[in-house]
């Protein structure tokens, strides 16, 4: 592959993080953290998907193409990749100052159900594990597979801790907004 279609991908996400970063800044302050240990293990599990996927070397089963396809797989990859990164962007507009990288309940904490939360209860992760998906089919690996498999069940367990704390705050409202909404994926979970 050609230096800068390559690069794509890896364009997307850093576009994506400053997107992040600047709206990280117009956040209402917390009133509730998860715990520092919680939180570590969580952005540890992170680190380890960002290495599985940017890996070229190491052990050959890791390396095993599992995907052919050349330049139609890394065309399908770009798409899912942005695909799943607008999403994620359009859920973060849609929650506004109630975000948090954190499992975290803000001062003045609202129930958002606008946008993609009118239908799923975490389109962020819905967007980011979609993205994450069509980064490990960029080069259609194991490596990939495992990061994907390793985002998934760190979101998810984010996604029950997340939960959790929701129905403690907004009761019988979270409950009712549960059983009219898809976790992460309509018609699946």
């Amino acid at each position: 592959m050609r230096a800068w279609p390559a690069q794509l991908i890896a364009a997307l996400w850093l576009l994506w993080m400053l997107f992040w970063l600047v709206a990280a800044l117009s956040t209402k302050p917390a009133q509730r953290r998860e715990s520092p240990f919680s939180r570590l293990a969580f952005l540890s599990s992170i680190v380890v998907v960002a290495v599985l996927l940017v890996t070229h070397r190491g052990p050959a089963w890791l390396q095993a193409q599992l995907v052919p396809g050349g330049w139609t797989r890394y065309g399908c990859a770009v798409v899912l990749v942005a695909a799943g990164l607008v999403f994620s962007v359009w859920a973060r507009i849609a929650l506004g100052r109630n975000w948090s990288g954190s499992v975290t309940v803000k001062l003045g904490h609202e129930l958002v159900q606008r946008g993609p939360y009118r239908y799923i209860r975490h389109p962020i992760y819905t967007g980011v594990l979609l993205a994450l998906f069509g980064s490990g089919l960029a080069a259609g690996r194991v490596h990939g597979v495992l990061a994907f498999a390793l985002a998934f069940i760190a979101l998810g367990l984010k996604a029950r801790r997340e939960e959790s704390w929701m129905t403690r705050q907004f009761g019988e409202r979270y409950v009712a907004y549960r059983r009219a909404s898809w976790a992460l994926i309509p018609y699946v979970l």
